[in-house]
């Protein structure tokens, strides 16, 4: 997985691409502290060069919106396409996140 952040309009956007599993979850984690520290009001997973997600990357996104919730923000999952987009849908994703197609 190749993971880049940036900030814009007080959004932590945080870019995926490749396949997130299970050997991302410590970079993964490292972003969700970075953002519980930050002053930013929403986190936002930009998915449109997401190919794959597994099992612990479906938790890795349980993780972030329980961070997001604790904060009090919003979480956004942008243009998920494919694979994930189907493990979204048949994960029932769209009932705890707000999904941007």
């Amino acid at each position: 997985m190749s993971l880049n952040t940036t900030v814009k309009d007080n959004a932590l956007e945080v870019k995926l691409s490749g396949r997130l599993g299970f050997e991302d979850h410590v970079e993964f984690k490292q972003v969700l502290d970075d953002f519980v520290s930050s002053q930013c009001h929403e986190i936002r997973f930009l998915l449109d060069d997401l190919a794959e997600v597994d099992s612990s990357g479906l938790g890795m996104f349980l993780l972030a919106k329980e961070a997001a919730d604790d904060k009090g923000v919003s979480i956004s999952l942008v243009h998920p396409k494919g694979q994930v987009k189907a493990l979204f849908e048949l994960s029932d994703f769209e009932d705890i996140f707000r999904i941007v197609a």
